[in-house]
């Protein structure tokens, strides 16, 4: 049957077209559905964002560098026939050096003292002559560089009650290497008090790692913050797409 324009259709037999019978929707059901859609969407977000994040953290490569300070002598005594010395401690350190670089300060030797002299007659130091000795070695054990010695002398006076210890170092305090990326600088000096005193002395050492030079260009390589937001946005615009789609 044909029908002209302007002509009505009464009832769904006149224009030869069937239609299945009308079921309310069940409103909690649809709830269901909807809740799993979202949970698969959650799950596939966070799914992406760990992997993101592993990658992320796994392009700074790490290695473990080994620090040791041996001193001499281990015990620095006062001048003459004197009862009094400074001890010198021997340092290890450990370092989770990455290619992004870092700073630590650390002891190169703590320092402590022993004396039975009285505080009348204390024992004196001048110019009493030690040095430190770094070595550094990767996890290995292989060396990384030749031993690097620092000297100084300490001038002063020592006794069981009163220790007045001043430090002059005699070597460069600072030392550069692999092209300035590594700088080990000896310092700053801090006197120990008497024999049996709360206060350990030492001789603390900064160590400065530069980071791999030049970074990335950023338009090649898109920080890792960078990286997961846009990687956000692609998975929002897929879903946003798969709902419009399976309600058009």
């Amino acid at each position: 049957m044909l029908f002209q324009p302007g002509s009505s259709i009464d009832t769904k037999e006149q224009a030869g077209l069937s239609y299945p019978p009308f079921r309310p929707q069940n409103e909690g059901s649809s709830k269901r559905r909807c809740s799993l859609r979202m949970k698969r969407f959650l799950t596939l977000v966070l799914s992406g964002l760990v992997g993101l994040l592993w990658v992320a953290g796994s392009s700074a490569r790490a290695e473990m560098i080994h620090f040791s300070w041996v001193p001499d002598p281990v015990m620095l005594r006062a001048d003459g026939p004197g009862s009094s010395a400074v001890i010198f401690s021997h340092v290890q350190a450990n370092f989770n050096v990455t290619n992004m670089g870092g700073t630590w300060t650390i002891p190169a030797t703590e320092l402590r003292t022993v004396s039975s002299t009285s505080a009348a007659h204390p024992d004196t130091f001048i110019n009493r002559p030690y040095s430190l000795t770094l070595t550094i070695t990767d996890n290995h054990h292989q060396s990384l560089l030749p031993p690097i010695t620092f000297t100084g002398v300490l001038n002063g006076t020592l006794s069981r009650d009163n220790a007045q210890l001043s430090n002059t170092f005699t070597s460069p305090q600072t030392r550069r290497f692999f092209d300035g990326n590594l700088t080990v600088t000896i310092g700053p000096y801090n006197p120990p008090g008497p024999p049996g005193h709360h206060r350990t002395g030492s001789i603390d050492a900064k160590v400065v790692v530069i980071g791999e030079q030049p970074p990335p260009p950023v338009s090649n390589v898109p920080e890792p913050s960078a990286l997961a937001l846009s990687s956000l946005g692609g998975v929002l615009l897929g879903w946003k797409a798969w709902r419009k789609r399976r309600h058009g």
